[in-house]
């Protein structure tokens, strides 16, 4: 033999050894079916990766048609269909085939929730392991046939003696029965009686529209209960049914926390208690957890916006002489604002300066019509929302923490200069809240309302030196 040849021959046996290499596979006995009975994604009989890709999962032999082949092998591709409760589906659930007690191999389910594989034509059990969470199906249905190719199963979460929080019952003492913590949306086992009830304690995880049902096989009660601090028995917003109890539930944006961690996060969210009790008898069923919608836009889910003035509110200390007398809104009277100061003053830019009083009632003000600006403030938000002229929301508009900064440097006979931001944190609450609206129920000046100039009545807690 030549040289020549020789080198021919060698390079075709380099040639023919790599090619089996690259691909896994030992010459000798080449790979005619990749298999994962283990499913570590690795084939047991060479070292081919079969980590599922967008073709429903299926590796085997190079095949990306799903596992349709035009040759008729005595095998059929038989899929798994993973969801939760809700109907999302879940990806990354290992799916292992068993004819019998031999296991005829696994996958992964992909993002779609399908495991697909090339089975030979017959019948088979399937099982789910789960790489996080564990969740509770039914085994019994996990069945496939030559027929009965493809298969769908549902996975449910189940409630935890590990998980649960102490209640609070609103007028029943000192009981304080444990609730289920559930997180979020989906499917959550557990058993009921008709002895008692069983408390679910849900921390929702977005704002939204919700319904939440219980499924049983026999007669239950579900109710909405209330908060962990105070549960309220049978509230329930739709009558029972035979086989299933349900209820919508809207979750506004307040009710969820706020933080860094998720912890924090949790820690703030509003906790909802859902109770279930038997009518007819003992036994086990599922709560539901869906979220059906969105919020309808509500001006309540707006952030407040604080009012925020060029300086700082500081101590001010009044020096002036005369008498303290309260701004008559009966006749006609002008704030006017001083630049130099900073202060608004009575009728001129040199009239006497106009004070608020802040920690009592006005003397504008008959006994029992109204409460002060310090009680205000400690009560509720001095804020409102703002409208255009045509009726469209504008913003929330706040002057909640610039009253409470004022609060904390005014002296005790609570008298503080009329500010720009006092001046219009007063004028838009009134507004808002009809205090001299004289036409309507609300105003606040009760028997001293006669002759009042309405334009002007914003002054009623103003007072100066005369």
């Amino acid at each position: 033999m030549s040289k020549k040849l020789t080198k021919i021959l060698v390079i075709l046996l380099v040639v023919s050894t790599l090619s089996f290499a690259l691909i896994g596979c030992n010459a000798d006995e080449p790979c005619t079916e990749h298999v994962d009975a283990n499913g570590d994604l690795k084939c047991d009989n060479c070292t081919a990766d079969m980590t599922p890709t967008g073709d429903g999962g299926n590796t085997d032999g190079g095949n990306t048609d799903g596992g349709n082949t035009d040759v008729d092998d005595g095998k059929t591709s038989y899929t798994v269909t993973v969801k939760d409760a809700v109907g999302n589906v879940m990806p990354n659930v290992i799916v292992s085939f068993y004819k019998g007690e031999v296991k005829a191999g696994s996958k992964p389910t992909n993002n779609e929730g399908k495991a697909q594989i090339r089975l030979v034509k017959d019948s088979y059990t399937y099982t789910l392991t789960f790489t996080g969470d564990t969740y509770y199906y039914d085994e019994s249905a996990c069945t496939l046939t030559a027929d009965v190719v493809e298969s769908t199963v549902t996975l449910y979460g189940e409630v935890s003696e590990d998980e649960t929080v102490s209640l609070m019952l609103a007028g029943i003492g000192d009981e304080r029965p444990n609730g289920y913590i559930v997180r979020g949306i989906g499917g959550f086992r557990s058993t009921f009686t008709t002895t008692a009830k069983t408390y679910f304690v849900w921390i929702p995880s977005e704002s939204g529209e919700y319904k939440i049902s219980y499924v049983a096989n026999t007669g239950v009660k579900l109710n909405s209960c209330g908060i962990t601090d105070y549960v309220q028995e049978d509230i329930c917003e739709e009558e029972d049914r035979i086989d299933r109890a349900s209820f919508n539930y809207t979750v506004k944006a307040q009710y969820i926390g706020s933080g860094v961690t998720d912890a924090e996060i949790e820690a703030s969210t509003t906790k909802l208690v859902f109770s279930v009790q038997g009518i007819i008898g003992n036994g086990t069923g599922t709560l539901l957890i869906e979220r059906v919608g969105d919020l309808a836009w509500d001006p309540s889910t707006e952030p407040w916006i604080e009012y925020v003035p060029e300086t700082a509110p500081t101590e001010v200390v009044i020096n002036e002489s005369g008498t303290l007398t309260n701004v008559d809104i009966h006749t006609n009277v002008t704030a006017v604002y001083n630049e130099n100061d900073g202060y608004y003053h009575l009728n001129s830019i040199d009239g006497p300066i106009l004070y608020v009083l802040l920690n009592d009632i006005p003397d504008n003000i008959p006994e029992g019509g109204w409460v002060s600006f310090e009680h205000l403030t400690a009560n509720t938000r001095f804020g409102c929302y703002v409208y255009d002229e045509e009726g469209n929301f504008v913003r929330k508009q706040s002057y909640h923490q610039y009253l409470l900064d004022i609060l904390e440097v005014v002296g005790e006979d609570g008298l503080y200069p009329l500010t720009q931001g006092l001046k219009d944190g007063i004028q838009l609450y009134g507004d808002y809240y009809g205090w001299w609206d004289l036409e309507s129920e609300t105003h606040i000046f009760g028997t001293n309302a006669l002759g009042i100039v309405e334009e002007d009545a914003w002054l009623f807690a103003c007072y100066y030196f005369n």
